[in-house]
């Protein structure tokens, strides 16, 4: 069976545009896993150190991570701690929310308290608050085109520790 001539007119572009594309794709992939990988670590070592509880991709269920983060879609749970400062509870999480190419990575903190207990977000705008079920969470609000709103290891833990 014979299909005929097959016209390579999509294909005469420059094949070193391809070269430039997977150069340019596969470092970044990797930089993105090096430094996701450095930041687990870094988390699961400051946990160890202040005593606090490693829970991975799970959180207790009475934690109300969708109506902190008021969003439907699928969600996703990684690096998820829990502590207690000064008498107040915390559980801390990544959350991926949604699928494929339209999902959004953020990192939750989340106090259970009378009244709001993140003093900083009175001095950080770039931090987005919210309220559900005696529990106050806390995001980024800006996304940064690189790491969505993912927080770093320092910041988590300097918010954690100043929980009020």
């Amino acid at each position: 069976m014979a299909f005929g001539p097959v016209s390579n007119t999509h294909f005469d572009s420059d094949p070193r545009i391809g070269v430039w594309v997977m150069g340019i794709a596969v470092p970044l992939i990797i930089w993105f896993f090096v430094n996701d990988r450095r930041r687990s670590r870094a988390l699961r070592k400051g946990v160890e150190e202040r005593g606090w509880q490693w829970m991975g991709e799970a959180v207790p269920y009475y934690f109300p991570e969708r109506d902190l983060v008021n969003d439907s879609r699928p969600l996703h749970i990684s690096n998820a701690f829990s502590g207690s400062v000064r008498g107040i509870e915390f559980i801390c999480c990544d959350c991926t929310l949604g699928e494929g190419k339209h999902k959004t990575h953020l990192t939750l903190l989340g106090a259970r308290s009378e009244t709001d207990p993140f003093a900083v977000k009175r001095f950080d705008l770039s931090l987005d608050s919210s309220r559900a079920e005696g529990w106050f969470g806390l995001t980024l609000a800006e996304s940064n085109l690189l790491n969505g709103r993912i927080m770093s290891a320092d910041e988590i833990f300097s918010i954690a520790e100043s929980i009020a």
